[in-house]
């Protein structure tokens, strides 16, 4: 079995924190200043590719993840033996959580708000340039914390797949939908709100529940966190470049 073969069996056999802060009354704080933030992701399918290569996406840490290292993701990227390019929803790998998928007519840009029907969590939608869709993450706790466990959404546009690289690229962003008894998503605090005025969101947080009084500083430590992290991977990323460079380089010499 190779590694890509062991990736999928054991998938099925396992069977913006800062987005969404708009519950019950306002935080008091100014309308946000900034858009929210589109990214681009590029997932590999879950057989023919390296173990390491990530195939799922998830939508709490908006990032791509390894599904073989666990069930922290919402959906996941294959090309069966056919050669089609299907996007599924971890449901219908085996993985046991709410996430689903809903095919959109509507263009990327134009989509601000979830619908609350017509998802789909058993089954896999095929994967075509220009296709655009939305998904329903599973359900995770928000601060709304008397709501209990909430699904989060978002919307993809499919850029390109390549057969080759059996991979497909899409452009990426949350968007909102109220649940019962919260206000919606239009009171979304940017993390560059959190970076630059700290204090005013803490003030904030502390009007509505001292529950919160530590959120801003554990937000801040991880978003530090994180930026060094990927500072890290790029360095990492360049050293692997140049080595690549230089293997390639004493190939075509002879060495």
């Amino acid at each position: 079995m190779s590694f890509s073969d062991f990736r999928l069996a054991g998938l099925v056999a396992m069977g913006a924190v800062v987005g969404s802060l708009g519950c019950g009354d306002s935080l008091g704080l100014p309308p946000p200043n900034f858009a929210n933030v589109v990214d681009t992701t590029t997932l590999f399918a879950l057989q023919g590719t390296p173990i390491s290569s990530p195939s799922g996406y998830d939508m709490v840490s908006l990032s791509t993840s390894r599904t073989d290292l666990g069930q922290l993701f919402d959906l996941a990227f294959d090309i069966d033996q056919m050669g089609r390019a299907l996007i599924y929803p971890a449901s219908a790998l085996g993985v046991q959580n709410e996430a689903a998928l809903r095919v959109s007519s509507d263009e990327f840009d134009r989509i601000d708000r979830a619908p609350t029907e017509g998802y789909q969590a058993d089954s896999a939608i095929v994967a075509r340039a220009d296709l655009v869709f939305l998904a329903r993450s599973r359900a995770e706790a928000t601060f709304c914390g008397f709501l209990g466990r909430i699904p989060r959404f978002g919307k993809f546009h499919v850029l390109a797949v390549d057969s080759d690289a059996r991979s497909v690229s899409t452009s990426t962003a949350a968007i909102g939908r109220s649940p019962p008894g919260c206000r919606p998503t239009d009171s979304v605090i940017d993390i560059r709100v959190l970076r630059e005025s700290p204090d005013e969101v803490r003030a904030a947080l502390a009007r509505r529940s001292t529950d919160y009084a530590d959120s801003v500083d554990t937000l801040l430590a991880l978003d530090q966190r994180r930026r060094l992290l990927l500072q890290d991977t790029e360095r990492r990323k360049a050293e692997r470049n140049r080595a690549s460079e230089e293997v390639a380089r004493r190939k075509r010499d002879g060495a």
